[in-house]
C-alpha cells in the first residue's frame, strides 16, 4: 500500500483510511477570509502592549497608540501567551524550538511517494517521528521531524540560525532506516515553535486577574488542526458560556490540583 516504507517483520501499524493532510497557509488564509466576510476587522503592523480593566470594561492598548474598549478579549497568541498579558499562566507554558526537515526522493523513486501518507512512527527508544507528503509546489518533497525530540528552549535571538549539523545527522540516520527511497540528507531545514504545556494538551480559560479575557494555548505542536473546534468553544464563551463547563478537561485547574 505504501511502498516508500521499509517495513520490518517486528513492526506493527495502524492505517486510518479517512486521514488527510491540510495545507496550513491556505487554510489559515481561508479562515481569515471567512472572518472578514462575517464582519471581522484584521489589523496588521500593530500588537497588544497592555490589557487592563477600567470601570467594568476592558481597555486594550496597541503599539500604534490606539486604545480599544471592549467587554471580551480572546488571546490566542501562541508562544507569546507566556508574556505578561496573562499573569495567570506565568511559568506554566514553555516555548520550545523544534527543527523540521525536507527530503527529496532518490532519482527514479518518485513513484514510491505518489500515495504517501501522513504518518507517526515510534522508534524503539521512544522518539516519535512524524511526516507529511508534499502538499504544495513551494515545499517539494517529504517533510519529516521529531515530535518529542530535538527540542530546546526558545531563544528568538538564535531561532533563525541554521539547524545544527548533529541534529541533521540524527534525523538522517532515522530516515535512511525507514525510507530507503529518500535521500537521507535533508535538502532544507528550519526551526518551528512548540508551545508546550505540562501534559502537552490545550489550556483554555478565563483570566482570574482580568475577568473577560479568555485565553487558549493550542499547545505542543498539534494545535492547528483543532483550530476550528477551539474557535467554536471560544465563541460560545464570548457569548457568555463558561469554558469550565464547555471544556473542563482543558482547564488550567488541572495543574493547580496536580501541584
Amino acid at each position: 500500500m505504501f511502498p516508500a516504507f521499509r517495513v520490518q517483520p517486528d513492526m506493527e501499524g495502524i492505517v486510518e483510511e479517512g486521514a488527510y493532510t491540510i495545507a496550513a497557509d491556505a487554510s489559515r488564509l481561508h479562515m481569515l477570509n471567512l472572518a472578514v466576510r462575517s464582519g471581522a476587522q484584521i489589523r496588521f503592523g500593530s500588537h497588544v502592549l497592555e490589557i487592563h480593566r477600567s470601570e467594568g470594561r476592558l481597555l486594550i492598548r496597541l503599539s500604534d497608540g490606539e486604545v480599544i474598549e471592549t467587554e471580551r478579549v480572546v488571546l490566542a497568541t501562541g508562544c507569546t501567551l507566556t508574556d505578561s498579558l496573562i499573569p495567570d499562566l506565568a511559568g506554566l507554558l514553555r516555548p520550545k524550538s523544534v527543527p523540521i526537515y525536507w527530503f527529496s526522493p532518490r532519482p527514479g523513486s518518485a513513484d514510491s511517494f505518489k500515495n504517501f501518507p501522513a504518518f507517526l512512527y515510534e522508534l524503539s527508544d521512544g522518539r516519535l517521528l512524524y511526516g507529511t507528503p508534499q502538499i504544495t509546489e513551494t515545499e517539494p518533497g517529504i517533510k519529516i521531524g521529531f515530535h518529542n525530540s530535538q527540542q530546546t528552549d526558545l531563544d528568538m535571538a538564535t531561532q533563525l540560525e541554521p539547524v545544527s549539523r548533529s541534529a541533521r545527522e540524527e534525523i538522517a540516520e532515522c530516515v535512511a532506516a525507514l525510507f530507503p527511497s529518500l535521500d537521507p540528507t535533508p535538502y532544507a531545514a528550519k526551526k518551528c515553535v512548540y508551545t508546550m504545556s505540562p501534559d502537552e494538551s490545550f489550556i483554555l480559560g478565563e483570566s482570574t486577574q482580568l475577568p473577560g479575557v479568555l485565553y487558549v494555548s493550542a499547545c505542543s505542536g498539534h494545535g492547528f488542526k483543532f483550530a476550528t473546534g477551539l474557535g467554536e468553544w471560544l465563541s460560545w464563551a464570548v457569548l457568555g458560556e463558561s469554558l469550565q463547563h464547555i471544556a473542563p478537561a482543558f482547564s488550567k485547574a488541572r495543574f493547580d490540583k496536580a501541584g
